[in-house]
């Protein structure tokens, strides 16, 4: 299986960390971003899907969804969002799944695993 690569949006120093380590070793190629504006210029250069927190600082991770549905290239990666917050404003935004906070890394992973799965079957 080719490796895939996530991006974590994320500002919370340790969850970023968490997650990233835990993506990794289920053989992900991770990259992370701390802000919005971060979690946009990444998405620029090629991404299989995007893991973002609501809450990113610069612009939320509702907002870096819009960005990335707006532009051609970017139009269809799968996207997650998190928060501890409802999540239905998120999936009218057009993200694929939303996970809210707090959440085992089973749950995150699976989520992402199957955005993954649904993209390469609908790609």
């Amino acid at each position: 299986m080719e490796e895939k690569t996530i991006l974590i949006g994320e500002d919370d120093e340790f969850l970023l960390q968490f997650i990233r380590v835990a993506f990794t070793m289920e053989g992900f190629r991770v990259e992370v971003a701390r802000s919005g504006p971060a979690a946009l210029a990444l998405a620029e250069r090629g991404l299989d899907a995007a893991l973002l927190d609501v809450g990113l600082p610069g612009s939320s991770g509702r907002d870096v969804l819009r960005a990335l549905r707006g532009q051609p290239r970017t139009r269809a990666l799968p996207v997650a969002l998190m928060s501890g917050g409802d999540g239905s404003a998120a999936l009218l935004d057009g993200a694929q799944a939303f996970v809210r906070k707090p959440f085992t890394m089973a749950a995150i992973i699976d989520t992402m695993k199957g955005l993954l799965r649904d993209d390469s079957v609908n790609g």
